[in-house]
């Protein structure tokens, strides 16, 4: 019996914390004080600086030829450029260089190929004579050709940019 007591008691203490809590709440507040609220801060937002930019407001910028208007005129002296165009010629150059380049690049490489299969001829060859007039009068042609070819790529890779290696 004890026990049951003790229970009743705790309930009854739990029951009156809850109604002392709710007491003390404030009452909420009504939608007029909401309402009156609003209309008081009105003539603040009334002051705004703010504006807002219509499709007229642009077309009078355009016509005062303010930037970003179509009554800008271009500045004299100066031709209108189009970067899309600029770009697109410097790939085209840049693409022309490296073509020219590739291809001097092979030459010489063909060149030298060239020379050193004219330098094993002359040590293979029996007939001194044909050595000495034949194969070395082809030889120095072959030298010289590809001394100009060297010179073509030093000048082609200075022109693109290249380091020379």
């Amino acid at each position: 019996m004890h026990v049951r007591k003790i229970v009743k008691l705790i309930a009854a203490t739990f029951l009156a914390v809850a109604l002392a809590a709710s007491a003390d709440e404030p009452p909420k507040a009504s939608t007029s004080d909401l309402v009156e609220a609003a209309r008081a801060a009105k003539p603040r937002r009334a002051g705004s600086k703010t504006k807002v930019i219509t499709n007229a407001d642009v077309k009078r910028a355009a016509a005062k030829g303010q930037p970003g208007g179509k009554g800008v005129a271009p500045a004299a002296g100066k031709p209108v450029t189009n970067p899309i165009r600029e770009h697109q010629a410097s790939l085209k150059a840049k693409a022309d260089a490296e073509a020219r380049l590739k291809k001097l690049e092979e030459k010489v490489a063909t060149l030298e190929t060239e020379l050193t299969a004219i330098e094993h001829r002359y040590y293979d060859e029996d007939d001194l004579d044909r050595r000495d007039n034949v194969i070395k009068r082809e030889f120095e042609l072959k030298k010289t050709e590809l001394a100009v070819a060297r010179r073509d790529l030093q000048t082609v890779r200075a022109d693109a940019g290249v380091p020379t290696s």
